[in-house]
């Protein structure tokens, strides 16, 4: 056999390998050896001027990559030979912050100037239609395929959702206020659809556990008043029990779109801060038992950036209690299963973090690469298995070759059904990192 026929073979082994790696759940050394043999195989650029990269998103099939930019526009990239297919400057009157695919030749964008604009891959010479209803920069998008609604939120302290079997103008301003907070950052559905995830910067976490679409504007129409009342006071967990009324403890409690609240705590002892975290950004595992989200805090020294990992399991167990004070006093230190520490950079911005197909991976940016870190039951051992509910302990790093961006990371994404990177940077590149030989 010549060498070339070996290299043949090579490949097709390597590619077997990958795939058998994403859609099994046991064979733990086979994904750690891809894993850390992960490179950087291409970087994309387009020939026109770019911006910075905000948001990089898969669609569904793995077959399409978009990048949001600063600059008004989004590309469209073939990851499969690292390759723009289409770009479309002037997108947006400003950044587009986020991409959503809502099916494999749809997607959604968010910008700066407040609009939602949908598209479709077969001619995104013009959107399909805009949504406005935002007063400042939509900074989140969010899919639920069963009700047909997309969820958005922005600067402007408003959780919007969008029933797109209403739209039918090119312009709609139909929509529905889900939630109204200060200072709310960030929204997440989970892969099976049964949260709905609110960050704010005052390092809470509210959770819409038995999410239900179709029923949340109706569920959630009556409790602005409680939500309010329990998030903008949690500093005071004793009181937020006594101070609810008996029929306003029902949306807690009820059976299709509960609300839980919950606390991102330092990682060191609160001598060492000077202001509590901010949580920047947030995903699902896939298991859709805990999240990851990354913090921003101000030490007395310089600003600390980490990422970690948060339990969310049990976020019904207060319906057995027989007050909410109590479920309060409860909940704080057991939730948080591991945290590491980064370096900061880029500080004024929004730094995405994302979980492998798998779930035995995290993606974080760090400066001007990717810190891809390995989820561990113990320490220095593989044994994280999400399929029969065995919770990480730990975070480890793992030694890959990436290729260092000009500029430093703010997003990555894997690829679903692949184990595939991609990462963005503040100079405008796009990088791909595959196993290689």
């Amino acid at each position: 056999m010549c060498f070339s026929e070996k290299r043949i073979v090579a490949c097709c082994r390597l590619v077997k390998e990958r795939q058998l790696a994403v859609h099994s759940h046991f064979n733990d050394q086979l994904c750690y050896r891809l894993y850390s043999r992960l490179e950087t195989v291409n970087y994309i650029e387009t020939t026109r001027p770019h911006g910075m990269i905000y948001n990089l998103n898969f669609n569904q099939l793995g077959t399409l990559l978009a990048a949001t930019r600063s600059n008004n526009s989004f590309v469209l990239y073939d990851p499969r030979f690292n390759r723009p297919v289409e770009s479309k400057y002037c997108a947006h009157d400003d950044g587009v912050n986020c991409v959503t695919f809502l099916s494999p030749g749809r997607f959604a964008t968010g910008s700066d100037d407040g609009l939602v604009a949908l598209w479709d891959t077969r001619n995104i010479s013009t959107p399909v239609c805009l949504l406005q209803g935002h007063a400042y920069s939509v900074k989140n998008i969010e899919y639920d395929g069963k009700s047909n609604r997309l969820f958005t939120i922005g600067f402007d302290d408003q959780v919007l959702s969008w029933d797109l079997d209403s739209v039918t103008a090119p312009l709609s301003e139909e929509f529905n206020v889900i939630m109204r907070l200060p200072d709310m950052c960030r929204l997440r559905l989970s892969p099976d659809s049964s949260k709905l995830l609110v960050t704010t910067r005052f390092n809470c976490f509210i959770i819409i556990n038995d999410f239900d679409g179709g029923h949340i504007v109706r569920d959630m129409y009556s409790s602005f008043g409680v939500i309010q009342k329990i998030a903008l006071t949690y500093d005071s967990v004793v009181e937020q029990g006594e101070m609810l009324e008996e029929n306003e403890r029902q949306f807690l409690t009820r059976n299709r779109n509960a609300v839980s609240f919950h606390m991102a705590l330092p990682t060191e002892s609160e001598s060492l801060y000077i202001s509590h975290p901010s949580i920047m950004s947030v995903c699902f595992h896939p298991s859709n038992k805990i999240i990851a989200y990354r913090t921003l805090q101000q030490r007395y020294d310089a600003l600390q950036e980490t990422t970690s990992l948060f339990d969310i399991r049990d976020t019904n167990t207060f319906r057995i209690k027989s007050t909410i004070s109590q479920y309060y006093q409860t909940f704080p230190y057991r939730r948080t299963l591991a945290c590491y520490k980064h370096e900061s950079h880029a500080q004024h911005f929004i730094k995405e973090i994302n979980f492998s197909p798998d779930g035995r991976l995290l993606a974080s940016p760090v400066a001007n690469s990717v810190q891809l870190m390995e989820l561990t039951s113990q320490p220095d051992q593989h044994n994280f298995d999400p399929v029969r509910g065995l919770l990480p302990s730990s975070m480890r790093v793992l030694d890959c070759k990436l290729t260092r961006h000009h500029g430093p990371v703010l997003c990555c994404a894997f690829a679903p059904g692949d184990i595939l990177l991609a990462s963005g940077a503040m100079d405008g590149t796009v990088f791909i990192h595959q196993p290689k030989l």
